[in-house]
């Protein structure tokens, strides 16, 4: 194998990843600085706001200088790897095209990984005043109305109604497609191919994922329900840095076998938790899709 081809990996891996988020629309990438591996600082900046003024005909204006924005630090606290081998003898086909595909089937599991990472920063970084939990799980009759509610949240927090995301299980995808409000994506041709777009409703593009579960240990040991969250958000709210790093084929020194191992490095941070709403809901365990 070409010598090139763990960089060509790399490459392709991170162009991979950016493709398959569902969770992009409400994260951007608005970072300064090189992304070395694990602990490496990254800047965002924040612009400050712009004052707006009236306007008199043939007087000078007020001139605001320099906006004063902000510069915030985002940590590249997360370190995921992968590490496998092809066995030369028992490969019934090409080990280069085995390994092209096991790359890439490493690339779809990096992505999911870390897309529960991502969400639950977000959701965790709502301001608290946005969070609502429910005492017990949604239906068909009530998913419009709480959907509404994180509507108002956002409204009322001044986020631009342009850009809005609604993320949501196949559970409740299950029960929006019963409501005459929703407007399912099978039923708007090409308009939108997005991964993981499911629709719109009360002026949110929906998307489903399955990366939305509330990791709470001592309530499954207890066996009590656990939550999911719904997130509604747009992009000016998260920012989120990631690189594979390193991509390198090797060859196990007591076997016939080709192996690749990669480190896939990131982070994720909330800049302004007002433009989140969450709704937290209760399901069984033992019932999620």
């Amino acid at each position: 194998m070409s010598m090139h081809i763990p960089e060509i990996w790399a490459h392709e891996m991170n162009l991979q990843l950016r493709k398959r988020y569902v969770a992009t629309p409400v994260f951007n990438t608005n970072f300064q600085g090189e992304i070395e591996g694990g602990g490496s600082v990254v800047k965002i900046f924040t612009p400050g706001s712009v004052t707006i003024g009236d306007y008199v005909s043939g007087s000078d204006m007020n001139v605001q200088t320099d906006p004063q924005g902000s510069e915030l630090e985002l940590t590249i606290d997360q370190q995921k790897s992968f590490n496998f081998t092809i066995d030369d003898v028992k490969a019934k086909q090409s080990v280069a095209d085995l390994l092209n595909t096991y790359a890439d089937e490493a690339a779809y599991g990096l992505r999911d990984v870390a897309e529960q990472h991502i969400f639950k920063t977000i959701a965790e970084g709502a301001a608290p005043a946005n969070v609502k939990t429910l005492a017990s799980g949604l239906s068909a009759s009530t998913i419009y109305d709480e959907i509404a509610a994180l509507k108002k949240i956002l409204s009322k927090n001044r986020v631009p109604l342009e850009g809005r995301s609604l993320f949501v299980s196949p559970d409740e995808i299950e029960l929006l497609e019963s409501s005459d409000e929703f407007k399912a994506a099978s039923d708007m041709g090409d308009e939108v191919k997005r991964n993981g777009f499911a629709g719109r409703v009360c002026g949110f593009d929906v998307f489903e994922t399955l990366n939305l579960k509330e990791e709470d240990p001592a309530a499954i040991a207890s066996g009590d329900p656990v939550h999911r969250f719904l997130v509604a958000s747009v992009s000016r709210a998260t920012t989120h840095a990631e690189q594979i790093v390193k991509v390198k084929q090797f060859e196990p020194e007591k076997q016939f076998a080709q192996g690749v191992k990669g480190l896939h490095v990131y982070g994720t941070k909330v800049i302004k938790p007002t433009a989140i709403a969450v709704l937290k809901t209760k399901f069984d365990e033992g019932t999620m899709v």
